[in-house]
């Protein structure tokens, strides 16, 4: 359940950078700032990615540990009645 961070944030790296190199070739714009706009928001995304898959991997490890420490909590009170 935990996402690979690496593989999902160059995926949408290469999304973006296409992304922005469609739309500055679309507006007019010359083949080097069309480029240099599509590699900055490929880095802009992929870090904005990473930084918010590690946020939810965070968020399911600590609901997955806590379910976990419920059902031992749970089974040990259960045992002792």
């Amino acid at each position: 359940m935990i996402i690979n961070s690496n593989t999902c944030s160059i995926q949408m790296a290469v999304a973006a950078f296409f992304g922005m190199a469609c739309m500055g070739g679309l507006s007019g714009l010359s083949p080097w700032t069309c480029s240099k706009r599509a590699l900055i928001s490929a880095f802009i995304m992929y870090g904005i990615c990473r930084c918010a898959i590690k946020v939810i991997n965070r968020i399911i490890l600590n609901a997955l540990v806590r379910s976990q420490m419920n059902k031992q909590e749970g089974s040990a009170s259960g045992n002792q009645e």
